[in-house]
């Protein structure tokens, strides 16, 4: 979304607010995505909750990929209503994720979830005799692979391989290191499992206190756990189809779907031990815990109008619009992101994140597009030039390890601080320097051939001073 505004010719200004406007966009989808299963005031209400909440307000106006990922669930709970019906909907289904797996590498929870409220639903010996549960899984499988071999092939660099570094290191701090103790995930658990278990718990706790305790999710967690239980218990309809193909379920898998997708996005980022950010990674689960929401308040309506034959009608979103103008933290916090988008609504720029922001625009402009770029922030300078990069290890501290790193990752240019993890980098004698600009030192790796780069850069984002 960010390179298609771009090319559009948005300057950074615009792109802030082409996020804005599309992570209201995307509340718009969830609405949608949950009418289409129950009633306008339950819809309503579970909408409402989110765009309310002050995680969305915050993710709303940064360019992170929260919302996005909080869309392609909604989509997937649509789309995977009839995913098992037939061959060609389970190979779009398939497609589907492959797409929600490039958003981020976690939404590939997407085929495990439907997978198992489909076994839950209808029951294994019927499951597995699917034939479109086979060519779901298989087509999953089979063109991820492709995009990455192709993207291997295209960029020089798998898709999400950096990743895996993740899973080896114990704090955050050490991802950036160059030397690692251990590069087998397998073997680094079976030596650490006692200090990640540690790490799991305390995740699970900042976790608990960030849904339960704390005003970002409007305590959400209180409400997670009946309407997962009623997910899970409440029956639904299951229709097979003559021909035995394929399965046809209603909201019993619907519900369960969403209930193995909220817990699969939630459980992804608590495992991630080496760090867990409370305020960013559960941000996608509250859409199917919002769906679930809603599909138990729409029986709640329904009995209240059995039992008094009136109807709550708009009650219930009144009620919550309320609850948040009360709450004083809530409302602040909206209205701080209404000030951000104002703001830049107005031209108005907000203040440089990073202080190596100020000097990124023109070291941007030295690199060639299809440069690679070590520097000490990766995503400022992709953001500001365009330039795929790697982030400068803190361990290089001897030359031996400086020629290792650039003999294996082969950058063309490096940007370093004065920072002395990086004095070692800086003075090496196979970098030369290309200009000196503040704390920054901007280096050529000049051994890099052209024939070595495979990226093409988009154009310089306008607007930034």
């Amino acid at each position: 979304m960010i390179a298609l505004a771009l090319r559009l010719g948005a300057d950074f200004v615009g792109v802030h607010l082409v996020h804005a406007a599309w992570a209201g966009l995307l509340a718009a989808v969830c609405y949608l995505v949950s009418r289409r299963f129950v009633g306008r005031a339950a819809a309503g209400f579970a909408a409402l909750a989110l765009v309310v909440s002050p995680v969305w307000a915050l993710h709303a106006s940064m360019l992170l990929t929260e919302c996005t990922a909080a869309g392609v669930l909604a989509l997937s709970i649509l789309l995977a209503r009839r995913a098992f019906s037939g061959v060609l909907p389970a190979l779009g289904f398939a497609l589907f994720a492959v797409l929600a797996w490039a958003t981020r590498p976690n939404l590939s929870v997407v085929v495990p979830a439907a997978v198992l409220a489909f076994l839950f639903t209808v029951g294994p010996r019927k499951a597995l005799r699917s034939v479109p549960l086979w060519v779901l899984v298989a087509t999953f499988v089979l063109v991820r692979a492709v995009v990455v071999a192709v993207a291997t092939e295209y960029q020089g660099i798998a898709p999400y391989s950096h990743y895996g570094v993740m899973f080896v290191v114990l704090d955050t701090p050490e991802v950036s290191n160059f030397v690692l103790r251990e590069t087998d995930p397998v073997a680094f658990v079976a030596a650490n499992l006692d200090q990640i278990l540690l790490r799991v718990r305390s995740n699970m706790l900042a976790l608990t206190r960030a849904l339960f305790l704390e005003r970002g999710y409007l305590f959400v967690g209180w409400i997670a756990v009946p309407v997962l239980v009623h997910a899970f218990l409440r029956r639904g309809r299951s229709v097979a189809r003559a021909d035995g193909e394929g399965v046809v379920v209603e909201r019993a898998f619907v519900r369960r779907y969403a209930a193995f997708l909220a817990l699969g996005v939630v459980t992804s980022g608590v495992i991630a031990w080496s760090g867990f950010a409370p305020l960013r990674y559960p941000v996608p689960a509250m859409v199917p815990l919002l769906f679930l929401l809603a599909d138990a308040s729409e029986e709640l309506f329904a009995w209240v109008r059995r039992s008094t034959g009136r109807s709550l009608g708009a009650i219930p979103v009144t009620l919550l619009a309320l609850g948040v103008l009360a709450d004083g933290e809530v409302a602040r916090g909206v209205g701080r992101a209404i000030d951000v988008v104002g703001d830049l609504a107005a031209g108005r720029r907000p203040p440089s994140p990073l202080p190596q922001v100020q000097q990124a625009r023109a070291a941007a402009t030295l690199f060639e597009p299809s440069a690679l770029v070590a520097s000490t922030d990766p995503w400022v300078l992709y953001l500001y030039g365009g330039n795929t990069g790697l982030l400068v290890p803190r361990d290089l501290t001897s030359n031996d390890l400086v020629d290792a790193y650039l003999d294996r990752y082969r950058p063309e240019y490096v940007v370093v601080d004065d920072h002395e993890d990086y004095a070692v980098l800086a003075a090496s004698p196979r970098l030369e320097l290309v200009v000196q600009a503040g704390r920054y030192a901007i280096l050529r790796f000049s051994e890099v051939t052209p024939d070595e780069r495979r990226w093409s850069a988009a154009p310089l984002v306008p607007g930034i001073e």
